[in-house]
């Protein structure tokens, strides 16, 4: 269900679910992934002042670093363990 042309709030959330990983610069990075242990390349300026959890890691918007980033975020054992308990400073 939209409302508008938006999806609702849970229906958004249950979208990010069964991701991999999350890169861009959105706040969901930061306020929806860390409970469902989404691993979030941060990309750019946008979120690079904001409180973050362990499941973020942010990287200047440069191709070569966002591709080492995702690769550390699907295949380095010791982050994926670090972003599945990681707990959300932002409630």
């Amino acid at each position: 269900m939209t409302y508008g042309r938006f999806l609702l709030r849970s229906l958004f959330v249950g979208t990010l679910a069964p991701a991999d990983v999350l890169v861009g610069n959105s706040c969901c990075g930061i306020i929806e992934a860390p409970p469902l242990g989404l691993p979030v390349v941060d990309t750019g300026p946008r979120q690079q002042s904001r409180e973050r959890a362990q499941n973020a890691r942010h990287v200047p918007q440069e191709m070569m670093m966002i591709a080492a980033a995702i690769e550390k975020c699907l295949f380095n054992q010791a982050t994926k363990a670090t972003t599945a308990d990681c707990e959300n400073p932002c409630y």
